[in-house]
């Protein structure tokens, strides 16, 4: 087992490719997602692709050997003939590879990573005013993101993603998304309320209807919100995040204006591991830019954190080096503050 806080021993391959699904809930229409697909591979050279428009891949390197190659092929499984998975959600206006930094480093530990480019909500396509739909499509677009896994051409990876339990992180509003595939319940009432009070049309009884079945998907086995503490009334009133089904693990920075110990509080009894970072700002947890604090010191403490907590729920680990970061007994990095409720 490679040490949860060093980079893995695999290059990390790159593909992308379309999927359509219809939601069948909350009056969202028919949705084709570009799906991103990040896994490990042996290759050295070949293409370095870019994830979103004239975005370079390189920019979101922490790691100097981290290559990426474009459409290379896939390393065989680590273990056995199957991958674990990570899904991710990215925040409002971004694109799938918004966190590239965090999806290369699970691939570099074996780990096939997908996350889909949220229509209507990406870099390019956003409007000003989100349609009421949007915060119930994203979590349903991952877990559809997760299903294309099962339907990949056979020459696309070299064995099988194991979606039966998966990892799932989203940033900024891809945390609101990763709380809501964790189980946590949508307030109708509120949601209704906030229509009535905007005298929004758009809010009709099978949208609401949609909000109240709410997006849980039972293949998510954890969840790693990433200064994603938004997400209160009216999306999830006070109560909605203390019905998740999983564990959290809450990342967070103590520049940014969210309000994570809120979050922290109202979600009990949920299991949750808050680590927060000291001088860690909005972006810390996607573009890197913060004032205070490197990308190339806050990479590797995101990192550290998110591969232990995926790798103790989705595989068992209970190895020193992985339960001793959980725990609290290690120490990864002087800049944080660890918290957690069993």
């Amino acid at each position: 087992t490679w040490a949860p806080d060093k980079l893995g021993p695999y290059n990390v391959g790159f593909r992308t490719y379309k999927h359509t699904y219809n939601a069948n809930q909350g009056d969202i229409p028919e949705r084709e997602l570009t799906v991103n697909l990040w896994y490990p591979t042996d290759a050295k050279e070949g293409e370095e692709p870019t994830y979103f428009g004239t975005w370079s891949a390189s920019f979101y390197y922490a790691f100097a050997n981290e290559k990426v190659v474009l459409d290379a092929k896939a390393a065989a499984p680590a273990v056995g003939d199957k991958y674990p998975v990570l899904a991710v959600s990215h925040g409002a206006s971004g694109f799938g590879g918004s966190t590239a930094f965090l999806h290369h480093y699970f691939a570099s530990h074996g780990w096939v990573v997908v996350a889909p480019d949220h229509l209507t909500d990406t870099l390019s396509d956003v409007g000003k005013k989100s349609a009421r739909w949007l915060r119930l499509a994203r979590p349903l677009d991952v877990s559809a993101a997760v299903d294309s896994l099962t339907t990949l051409p056979a020459d696309t990876l070299a064995g099988t993603p194991d979606t039966t339990a998966i990892a799932f992180a989203g940033h900024s509003r891809g945390g609101v998304t990763t709380w809501a595939a964790s189980g946590a319940v949508f307030d109708r009432a509120a949601i209704e309320a906030e229509c009535k009070a905007q005298s929004d049309t758009t809010c009709t009884e099978a949208l609401l209807d949609g909000y109240a079945k709410g997006a849980r998907d039972k293949r998510v086995v954890c969840g790693i919100p990433m200064a994603g503490a938004g997400g209160f009334s009216p999306w999830f009133g006070e109560a909605g995040h203390s019905k998740a089904a999983v564990p959290q693990l809450q990342l967070s920075g103590d520049v940014d204006k969210d309000d994570p110990q809120k979050v922290f509080d109202a979600s009990a009894p949920v299991p949750v591991t808050w680590v927060d970072i000291k001088d860690g700002c909005h972006q810390a947890f996607a573009l890197g830019v913060c004032k205070d604090l490197k990308k190339t010191e806050g990479f590797p403490i995101i990192d550290a954190y998110a591969l232990a907590f995926a790798r103790y729920h989705v595989l068992t680990d209970r190895t020193e080096a992985t339960t001793k970061i959980l725990d609290g007994s290690a120490t990864v990095s002087t800049r944080v503050t660890f918290k957690r409720r069993k």
